[in-house]
């Protein structure tokens, strides 16, 4: 740990508008009392208004921020890439129920990141880099005209806002969750002092590959989604709720360590409600806010302000940007 955290904050903000519907969003991120920043974020949006999505994610690096990085540059392009994210993103829906969607956004996300796990140890090779014990945690979130998905590797958490009311998009993949602690067993790991094999403190990740090479009893090396540490994500989706969902929050956790759920939102909502702050100073109030409540890791945050958001400004203010 730093003698003092460095509060600066790196911050960008924007607007995207295409069939997927309008959103305007922030990124902040500040490096804490951490000796380096580790946290990398993306937003991928394609280009014009009749593109189908769009898309972020959020990664918590560890070990360094080496597959941090480059998660940030090709996970979201390796999920697109997926036959089924482009069968997803052009989704009509007619006659179709939506576990039929779900199931395939399902499919397109867990192909999409066993690639960009098995992408970033080549690149690793390749560029002559270590990563066997650095890692990241990944926490994609999919908006299309109709649903919101999110696929989650670890404790970066994502929640939407319904109406005031908290519904989560993931769930933290801590080695002491139950389900979690019987698949480590299984693949041949143990959890020891909340970590698996005393060493990591997530279950699922990106990177860590020393924790992804062990062998069945033929002595042939297990599929990645049956290793201690997998890459395998979780991914819920919802149906959109047009007039009721005002926004996204996603957060490393450094912000969820000294905030609930409903802390979170209840701030970002009680801004906006004021009308008084920016997306850039409301992202920044609740890392200000996270650091005085005694968060002593990175902090980053992304806020997806949905139309139905902007309606709890009030009129007599400036909108959002």
């Amino acid at each position: 740990m730093l003698s003092q955290p460095v509060t600066t904050k790196d911050i960008h903000e924007g607007t995207y508008q295409n069939k997927a519907g309008a959103f305007k969003f922030v990124h902040a991120a500040m490096q804490g009392w951490r000796e380096k920043m580790e946290d990398a974020f993306e937003i991928y949006s394609p280009s014009g208004q009749n593109s189908q999505f769009m898309a972020f994610g959020v990664y918590d690096g560890h070990g360094g921020d080496n597959v941090a990085i480059k998660a940030s540059k090709y996970c979201i392009k390796d999920i697109c890439e997926e036959k089924g994210f482009k069968e997803a993103a052009n989704w009509e829906g007619e006659g179709s129920k939506d576990e039929d969607y779900m199931k395939i956004i399902q499919g397109a996300c867990e192909e999409g990141m066993l690639n960009c796990d098995k992408r970033i140890r080549d690149l690793n090779r390749i560029d002559g880099e270590d990563c066997d014990e650095s890692g990241c945690t990944a926490c994609v979130n999919i908006i299309t005209e109709d649903f919101i998905s999110c696929a989650n590797l670890g404790d970066t958490r994502a929640v939407l806002c319904r109406n005031g009311e908290v519904l989560e998009m993931s769930h933290d993949h801590k080695p002491t969750n139950p389900d979690e602690t019987k698949r480590i067993e299984k693949a041949g790991a143990r959890v020891t002092r909340k970590r698996v094999n005393a060493a990591i403190a997530v279950s699922r990740s990106l990177g860590d590959y020393f924790f992804k090479s062990n062998e069945d009893e033929n002595g042939k090396q297990k599929h990645p989604w049956d290793q201690p540490l997998t890459c395998k994500p979780e991914v819920i989706t919802r149906r959109r709720q047009v007039e009721t969902d005002e926004f996204v929050v996603c957060c490393c956790d450094g912000i969820w360590d000294v905030m609930s759920n409903q802390e979170v939102l209840d701030f970002v909502r009680g801004k906006l409600q004021e009308g008084e702050s920016t997306l850039s100073m409301i992202s920044g109030e609740l890392i200000n806010k996270c650091l005085a409540e005694g968060s002593k890791d990175n902090m980053s945050v992304v806020i997806l302000l949905f139309p139905a958001g902007e309606k709890l400004i009030p009129k007599s203010c400036c909108s959002v940007m």
